[in-house]
């Protein structure tokens, strides 16, 4: 047996607002009356009028609140990756950050190999601006 505020898909009903209690749908029954939609078995209960317009403006805030929050998090990893090549560009034309060619050059040093790498000059390139800056030499 169900209590009288419970009520069940299919059953006919005054027009008003009705929440379903086993998935979260709010129904609007236009006119005088109406048949409740969804299977057999799932329960609705009906919400006055009141409560649905004073939880609209609120529920609207929340999406507006929300919606920012997620723009901000798809903002500050871009700002990051700005951020961290603005910092990599920078450092190269000061010439701070070592290019991995002249990096690889004394990979071997330890085994004798590496004087050799670092005896070879390095191959400049325009395309990738890993040339070394003035005055400075790549191996060292």
């Amino acid at each position: 047996m169900q209590d009288q505020k419970t009520l069940t898909a299919g059953a006919t009903v005054q027009g008003g607002y009705y929440v379903n209690r086993d998935k979260p749908d709010l129904v609007a029954i236009a006119g005088l009356g109406g048949t409740l939609p969804g299977d057999e078995g799932q329960r609705y209960f009906r919400a006055p009028a009141w409560a649905v317009l004073a939880l609209a403006p609120l529920l609207g805030g929340l999406f507006l609140v929300l919606r920012a929050l997620v723009g901000l998090s798809r903002l500050v990893p871009r700002l990051g990756r700005w951020f961290g090549s603005a910092t990599k560009r920078a450092g190269r034309s000061l010439g701070l950050v070592v290019p991995r060619r002249w990096r690889q050059a004394g990979v071997g040093a330890a085994d004798g190999q590496g004087e050799m790498a670092q005896q070879s000059p390095p191959a400049t390139s325009a395309v990738d601006g890993d040339t070394p800056p003035a005055g400075r030499s790549g191996t060292g």
